[in-house]
């Protein structure tokens, strides 16, 4: 079992378990304590911290939030595949990395996700896990430590930067209309996906997006404070053509604790069995190779490759 394989039947068999929870009828499962969301008959929710509340503030967002409903496997991509109209060009991207993860015979192709690069679009639309919310009267700070490792910066009332350097995330500002947080994010590197390869007629496709990728996100609070209703609104001419637009709702969280998680560094072989790197930057640089027996481990790099 590969390295995706092993985090998505991990997280799976966790998301499960937490929907079971959210399905529990009233008085089946007890959410005594912070407010945090029911759990499984017989567990214990975790101890109310004093002031931990919602600012009813429409412009105040600090917090944890998570989304709802929780995703489960097929809540994964960022919008249906038949969502997205592509390109002539984004087509034939397509096909040549499908072909190519058929033709290695391939579990899956390397994304910047499991290779522990930040994760673009997904970790902005997508919660997977938690998101810690910060701001000042210059700048918000979205920040996932679970699973996802990622920060995005978003700047209050100033424009972007007349010279971007291209970056997985892209560059955000944002302003306020009315109570609305509208945030506008330019600058990406082309290396980010709308769909996950999969082999043999798997639902998510591996279409990718380009650096000409413009998203527009639009987040409002609800009136307790209590729910982010966040719209997404893609717009790639490279890629697709017309814009797209996805709708979630995040929830607030009462009490949650960030789990601390490390992306692997100096990864076994075995991680990345079958596993297909139609773009060389993804692939590692060191793996460790276990030794057999009493013989010690080694951990083998590549220098020449960046």
């Amino acid at each position: 079992m590969n390295i995706l394989e092993r985090r998505a039947t991990a997280l799976v068999v966790g998301l499960a378990l937490a929907s079971l929870s959210l399905a529990q009828p009233p008085g089946a499962a007890s959410s005594a304590g912070n407010g945090s969301p029911p759990r499984l008959p017989g567990s214990q929710a975790p101890p109310a911290i004093p002031g931990y509340a919602p600012d009813l503030d429409p412009r105040d967002f600090r917090g944890v939030w998570r989304n709802q409903p929780l995703p489960m496997p097929a809540t994964f991509q960022i919008a249906p595949p038949d969502a997205f109209d592509l390109t002539a060009g984004a087509l034939a991207a397509k096909k040549t990395r499908v072909d190519l993860l058929e033709r290695m015979k391939g579990t899956t192709i390397a994304i910047p996700h499991v290779m522990c690069r930040p994760a673009g679009l997904d970790s902005a639309i997508i919660l997977l896990t938690p998101v810690y919310i910060l701001q000042s009267e210059r700048e918000m700070a979205f920040i996932i430590t679970d699973e996802i490792r990622d920060v995005r910066h978003v700047y209050l009332n100033q424009p972007h930067p007349r010279h971007l350097t291209p970056s997985y995330g892209g560059d955000s500002v944002g302003h306020w209309e009315g109570n609305t947080l509208v945030i506008d994010t330019v600058g990406y590197n082309g290396r980010g996906e709308l769909g996950y390869a999969q082999p043999r007629g798997g639902k998510l496709d591996g279409t990718t997006y380009s650096d000409a990728m413009h998203f527009v996100q639009r987040i409002t609070m609800s009136a307790d404070g209590k729910q982010l209703t966040v719209e997404s609104t893609l717009e790639d001419p490279k890629t697709l053509t017309h814009a797209v637009t996805t709708t979630r709702k995040w929830l607030w969280v009462y009490g949650q604790q960030p789990l601390e998680f490390d992306c692997e560094e100096n990864p076994t072989e075995d991680n990345f069995a079958d596993m297909v790197f139609p773009d060389e930057y993804m692939r590692p640089v060191c793996i460790r190779y276990e030794g057999k027996g009493t013989a010690p481990s080694q951990v083998v790099c590549d220098a020449h490759r960046k």
